[in-house]
């Protein structure tokens, strides 16, 4: 269940998704609209390849929130890992913070769903940076390059 819609916040991503996978563009990132596990198929997936990718959520009006969700893809076979951590901050500082131990381990593909428990508050502005693994690990083909962070939506509660 979705407490609050957001699909009215302005978004700003650093750095901006690569052109192959741009998906729906910022907004796409709010609009309710999950990506398949058919990451090529669809335009909802923003693909990445950077060690962090910073997205600030301008929200339309305060939101009495205690958890930030993001969902993610994980396709180890096309290079795409989950987020190794996602930590998040309103105008005062950090609130909320996951480390995920598991990301370089051989996993299944997978649409996974991180939930990042906040400092319960009323918020208006939120900053989530997305902390991608350093490289693909030595089990993998693709082994000490920068994996692929694929993301296409924004949750809040």
């Amino acid at each position: 269940k979705i407490t609050h819609n957001i699909s009215d916040a302005s978004i700003t991503i650093e750095p901006q998704p690569h052109a192959n996978y741009p998906g729906l563009g910022a907004k796409g990132l709010v609009d309710m609209q999950k990506g398949s596990s058919q990451f090529r198929s669809g335009n909802k997936w923003l693909g990445f390849q950077a060690d962090k990718t910073t997205i600030t959520l301008d929200l339309a009006k305060e939101l009495q929130l205690s958890l930030l969700k993001v969902s993610c893809l994980q396709n180890q076979g096309g290079w795409i890992f989950a987020p190794k951590k996602i930590t998040v901050f309103s105008e005062s500082g950090r609130i909320g913070e996951i480390t995920l131990d598991d990301t370089a381990k051989k996993q299944e593909n997978q649409l996974k769903i991180m939930v990042v428990p906040i400092v319960a508050g009323s918020y208006s502005k939120l900053k989530v940076v997305v902390t991608a693994l350093n490289e693909i690990p030595e089990w993998h083909q693709g082994n000490g390059t920068l994996p692929w962070l694929f993301l296409d939506e924004i949750l809040v509660e």
